[in-house]
């Protein structure tokens, strides 16, 4: 999980933790903080500590390169989405509808992804998570960040209300350790080459 807290949304990270099965159906992550006030509390702890100690970005090259919006981007990314068959695994409903091909959705993208690191992602999908299905189309900078442009532009999904920020205080780093543990986060979890848990069951996996 290395660098996760510079790479995605405080917002989506807190959601995903709580309903991964509702951002991504059929996902390998469990939903282990259950419903509830409780779970509501329990995430806001888990983020505020997955910020803390996997928050810094791991690349010291700025953002602003991988995250323009320039329209002529989004018009390239529309041909690349084309040319690379992105459709075969992708499309952009909300998770909850049926897909007669079971793809997987892209609706929360946008809302998922801080500035430039969709891009980034897309330049090497290999880099947090060795087995993913996501192939590597080595892709240029230039066509990374016109893909970009075009995914979060398709991307309508808000995780906004009561998932929001502003909803929450500022959650509890130390008791976020101890859930990440108690949880069983990690089992499958590292920060970057250490791991929290004291006999790991299995190699970790990113899922997020």
């Amino acid at each position: 999980l290395e660098g996760i807290g510079s790479r995605v949304s405080s917002d989506w990270l807190r959601r995903w933790l709580r309903e991964p099965h509702q951002i991504k159906p059929g996902t390998s992550m469990p939903a282990v903080l259950g419903d509830g006030e409780q779970a509501k509390a329990d995430a806001n702890d888990l983020v505020a500590f997955l910020l803390k100690v996997a928050g810094e970005p791991e690349h010291s090259e700025s953002a602003s390169s991988l995250n323009p919006a320039a329209e002529q981007h989004v018009e390239e990314g529309d041909r690349l989405y084309e040319t690379l068959s992105c459709i075969a695994c992708h499309h952009f409903a909300a998770p909850g509808e049926r897909d007669p091909y079971d793809r997987l959705s892209l609706h929360f993208t946008d809302a998922k992804f801080q500035p430039g690191e969709l891009a980034r992602y897309l330049l090497d999908p290999t880099v947090h998570h060795a087995g993913t299905a996501m192939p590597d189309f080595s892709l240029d900078q230039a066509q990374a960040v016109a893909l970009a442009a075009h995914l979060r532009e398709r991307s309508k999904g808000e995780l906004s209300g009561e998932d929001g920020d502003k909803q929450f205080a500022e959650g509890d780093a130390g008791r976020g350790r101890s859930l990440f543990t108690t949880r069983g986060c990690a089992n499958c979890h590292a920060i970057g080459q250490r791991s929290l848990a004291k006999n790991p069951s299995r190699p970790f996996a990113l899922h997020a």
